[in-house]
């Protein structure tokens, strides 16, 4: 849903709603905001999709701690919940290796 995935990225698990997947070995460049924007999403639903983007990949947090915060900050807006009810229902995982900042060089 509204994600962007680059040509030959292999993803063996789910790809997040609303993010950037690129790379041989999938990894999350974090969300598609020229896609969200070109779909008119507000800068408010953005501005919130990016917030919860870096929580989910901040150093330091397992996944279930990162969707317990996102939890207990309350109102998240329809986009973040979908996120986050997409990561809960996921069989297979869900795409959340950062590219690094090799990786981002390389791949732009």
């Amino acid at each position: 849903m509204h994600a962007f995935m680059g040509g030959a990225t292999v993803a063996r698990q789910d790809v997040l709603p609303y993010s950037r997947t690129v790379g041989h070995r999938a990894c999350l460049y974090g969300i598609n905001s020229v896609g969200l924007r070109r779909r008119g999403f507000s800068q408010e639903s953005v501005a919130r999709l990016r917030h919860a983007f870096r929580i989910l990949l901040q150093r330091g947090l397992n996944t279930t701690q990162a969707l317990a915060r996102l939890d207990a900050e309350g109102d998240l807006g329809p986009e973040v919940r979908n996120v986050v009810d997409f990561i809960r229902s996921s069989k297979r995982g869900v795409v959340l290796k950062r590219a690094s900042r090799r990786q981002a060089g390389e791949d732009e």
